[in-house]
């Protein structure tokens, strides 16, 4: 589905140069929402892509050990980016 702005005028090229410029930032804003949306839409389908490929060739008993490095929503990922964070400051304040 595309976006489309119909504007009726009885006059041919009615519009001000300031109308022309506001209907192109519309349409340059709708543009942008469904490119957006698409980008959104293609990263979901490769990352079930990914996990699927990721679980058949892994066993479930080690994605479970392992998967607390990447779910941003477990605690020992926070913890580990945490000291991570704190370490690699650490480290600039010492260079």
């Amino acid at each position: 589905f595309a976006g489309v702005i119909v504007v009726a005028v009885t006059v041919e090229d009615g519009f001000k140069e300031h109308d022309r410029i506001l209907i192109s930032d519309i349409a340059a804003m709708l543009g942008a929402n469904i490119y957006a949306k698409r980008m959104k839409l293609a990263a979901e389908k490769s990352n079930k892509v990914s996990r699927e490929m990721l679980h058949a060739m892994i066993p479930s008993k080690v994605i479970d050990k392992i998967e607390c490095f990447w779910d941003e929503s477990s605690t020992e990922y926070r913890t580990r980016r945490s000291s991570f964070q704190y370490d690699y400051a650490e480290n600039e304040e010492s260079s």
